[in-house]
């Protein structure tokens, strides 16, 4: 459950749609559920997307799974990179970058006792 805006998320809309993993989602802290981050991508004519003027996702993980894509989030976000003709070279650093990122919100220390 979000700790700011109380929403609740099962573990294969975390995974399928976000490409987040629950339980390290349960080990931090300070995390923040999609809708907060405003990064949601859910197919509700109420979502983030919508509201931004963004075309609401459908059934999209299906998709984004036969596509090979890890999560609706990926296939969102790798083909809006591809679409501003984002280098190789950029991906991987940016990937790097998110992977270091992730390594310390998740580190030790932020695991609930």
């Amino acid at each position: 459950m979000c700790p700011q805006c109380q929403l609740a998320y099962c573990g294969a809309c975390l995974d399928n749609r976000y490409g987040q993993n629950m339980d390290e989602v349960l080990r931090l802290l300070d995390w923040e559920c999609p809708v907060c981050l405003e990064i949601c991508n859910c197919s509700s004519k109420t979502c983030v997307r919508f509201k931004q003027g963004l075309k609401c996702t459908n059934q999209l993980a299906a998709e984004a799974t036969a596509l090979n894509y890890r999560s609706v989030a990926h296939y969102l976000i790798i083909s809006a990179l591809v679409d501003r003709n984002i280098s190789q070279t950029e991906l991987e650093k940016m990937q790097q970058e998110a992977q270091a990122m992730r390594a310390a919100r998740c580190a030790p220390s932020d695991v609930h006792v």
